[in-house]
Protein backbone atom coordinates (compact mmCIF):
# COMPACT_ATOMS: atom_id res chain seq x y z
CA UNK A 1 0.00 0.00 0.00
CA UNK A 2 1.12 3.43 -0.82
CA UNK A 3 0.43 6.90 1.08
CA UNK A 4 -1.44 7.63 -1.93
CA UNK A 5 -3.77 4.24 -1.75
CA UNK A 6 -4.20 4.84 2.13
CA UNK A 7 -5.32 8.36 1.98
CA UNK A 8 -7.44 7.79 -1.29
CA UNK A 9 -9.11 4.65 0.79
CA UNK A 10 -9.43 6.63 4.01
CA UNK A 11 -11.28 10.14 1.94
CA UNK A 12 -13.77 7.43 -0.03
CA UNK A 13 -15.49 6.83 3.64
CA UNK A 14 -16.21 10.13 4.23
CA UNK A 15 -19.73 11.30 4.78
CA UNK A 16 -21.12 12.77 1.57
CA UNK A 17 -22.48 16.20 1.62
CA UNK A 18 -26.46 15.13 1.44
CA UNK A 19 -24.87 12.60 4.47
CA UNK A 20 -24.15 15.43 6.34
CA UNK A 21 -26.62 17.48 5.81
CA UNK A 22 -29.49 15.39 6.32
CA UNK A 23 -27.82 14.54 9.59
CA UNK A 24 -27.01 18.08 10.90
CA UNK A 25 -30.88 19.45 10.11
CA UNK A 26 -32.07 16.26 11.81
CA UNK A 27 -31.02 17.76 15.15
CA UNK A 28 -29.99 21.39 14.28
CA UNK A 29 -33.32 23.40 12.04
CA UNK A 30 -30.73 26.04 11.99
CA UNK A 31 -27.68 24.46 10.55
CA UNK A 32 -26.04 26.42 7.92
CA UNK A 33 -25.78 24.14 4.54
CA UNK A 34 -23.26 26.73 3.35
CA UNK A 35 -20.74 25.70 6.17
CA UNK A 36 -20.90 21.84 4.63
CA UNK A 37 -18.29 21.72 1.75
CA UNK A 38 -15.81 23.63 4.26
CA UNK A 39 -16.23 21.22 6.85
CA UNK A 40 -15.93 18.49 4.74
CA UNK A 41 -12.77 19.80 2.98
CA UNK A 42 -11.08 20.53 6.64
CA UNK A 43 -12.02 16.96 7.43
CA UNK A 44 -10.35 15.04 4.21
CA UNK A 45 -6.90 13.57 4.54
CA UNK A 46 -4.52 15.18 2.63
CA UNK A 47 -0.83 14.36 1.59
CA UNK A 48 1.07 17.13 2.04
CA UNK A 49 4.25 15.92 0.11
CA UNK A 50 7.90 14.49 1.43
CA UNK A 51 9.09 11.29 1.74
CA UNK A 52 6.88 8.32 2.67
CA UNK A 53 8.68 5.03 4.08
CA UNK A 54 5.69 3.57 5.18
CA UNK A 55 6.62 4.79 9.03
CA UNK A 56 4.19 6.43 11.46
CA UNK A 57 6.45 9.56 11.63
CA UNK A 58 5.89 9.87 7.74
CA UNK A 59 2.21 9.59 8.15
CA UNK A 60 2.13 12.65 10.82
CA UNK A 61 4.72 14.49 9.69
CA UNK A 62 3.52 14.31 5.41
CA UNK A 63 0.04 14.11 6.06
CA UNK A 64 -2.85 16.69 8.07
CA UNK A 65 -3.53 13.45 10.12
CA UNK A 66 -2.90 14.55 13.36
CA UNK A 67 -5.56 18.09 12.41
CA UNK A 68 -8.36 15.14 11.08
CA UNK A 69 -7.84 12.06 13.17
CA UNK A 70 -9.60 8.96 11.91
CA UNK A 71 -12.79 8.24 13.92
CA UNK A 72 -12.23 8.65 17.75
CA UNK A 73 -8.38 8.01 17.21
CA UNK A 74 -6.68 11.02 17.62
CA UNK A 75 -2.98 11.48 16.15
CA UNK A 76 -0.32 13.27 17.85
CA UNK A 77 1.44 16.20 15.85
CA UNK A 78 4.83 14.52 16.70
CA UNK A 79 5.87 10.60 17.26
CA UNK A 80 6.89 11.08 21.64
CA UNK A 81 9.18 8.24 22.95
CA UNK A 82 7.63 6.88 26.29
CA UNK A 83 10.08 5.30 29.00
CA UNK A 84 10.15 1.93 27.52
CA UNK A 85 11.19 3.44 23.96
CA UNK A 86 7.52 2.94 22.20
CA UNK A 87 7.29 5.73 19.61
CA UNK A 88 3.32 6.98 21.22
CA UNK A 89 1.47 8.64 18.15
CA UNK A 90 -1.96 8.19 19.17
CA UNK A 91 -5.27 8.16 21.61
CA UNK A 92 -8.33 7.02 21.98
CA UNK A 93 -10.61 8.59 24.39
CA UNK A 94 -7.47 10.30 25.79
CA UNK A 95 -6.98 6.89 27.76
CA UNK A 96 -5.60 3.98 25.43
CA UNK A 97 -1.91 4.80 23.76
CA UNK A 98 -0.78 3.74 19.94
CA UNK A 99 2.88 3.30 19.65
CA UNK A 100 5.17 1.66 17.53
CA UNK A 101 7.74 -0.75 18.67
CA UNK A 102 11.26 -0.96 17.43
CA UNK A 103 9.81 -4.29 15.32
CA UNK A 104 7.51 -1.94 13.89
CA UNK A 105 4.78 -3.45 15.26
CA UNK A 106 1.69 -1.28 16.53
CA UNK A 107 0.77 -1.67 20.33
CA UNK A 108 -2.42 -0.25 22.20
CA UNK A 109 -1.49 0.54 26.36
CA UNK A 110 -3.00 2.39 29.08
CA UNK A 111 -0.66 4.58 31.48
CA UNK A 112 -2.74 2.85 34.42
CA UNK A 113 -1.67 -1.10 33.24
CA UNK A 114 1.37 -2.83 32.37
CA UNK A 115 -0.40 -4.51 29.60
CA UNK A 116 0.34 -3.95 26.31
CA UNK A 117 -1.88 -5.35 23.39
CA UNK A 118 -0.24 -6.14 19.58
CA UNK A 119 -3.04 -4.41 17.18
CA UNK A 120 -0.99 -5.08 14.85
CA UNK A 121 2.56 -6.57 13.35
CA UNK A 122 3.70 -4.00 10.90
CA UNK A 123 2.77 -0.33 10.02
CA UNK A 124 1.15 -0.77 7.07
CA UNK A 125 -1.21 -3.75 8.46
CA UNK A 126 -2.20 -0.96 10.62
CA UNK A 127 -2.94 1.30 8.21
CA UNK A 128 -5.44 -1.34 6.59
CA UNK A 129 -6.99 -1.72 9.93
CA UNK A 130 -7.13 1.96 9.98
CA UNK A 131 -9.54 1.90 6.20
CA UNK A 132 -11.39 -0.66 7.96
CA UNK A 133 -12.09 1.22 11.23
CA UNK A 134 -12.77 4.19 9.60
CA UNK A 135 -15.64 2.77 7.60
CA UNK A 136 -17.66 2.16 11.04
CA UNK A 137 -17.22 6.09 11.32
CA UNK A 138 -18.02 7.59 8.24
CA UNK A 139 -14.97 9.69 8.75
Amino acid sequence: MTIKNFIEELNKNLPTVNQVIAKYKQFNQGFNVDNVNNNLAKNTLRYNGGEFSMKVEDLIKNTNISSVGVGTLNFLSQLNHDDKGRGVFANYNDYYNFAVQDDNAVVVFSDESDSVDVLSPTFEDFLIFLIEYSKGYGN
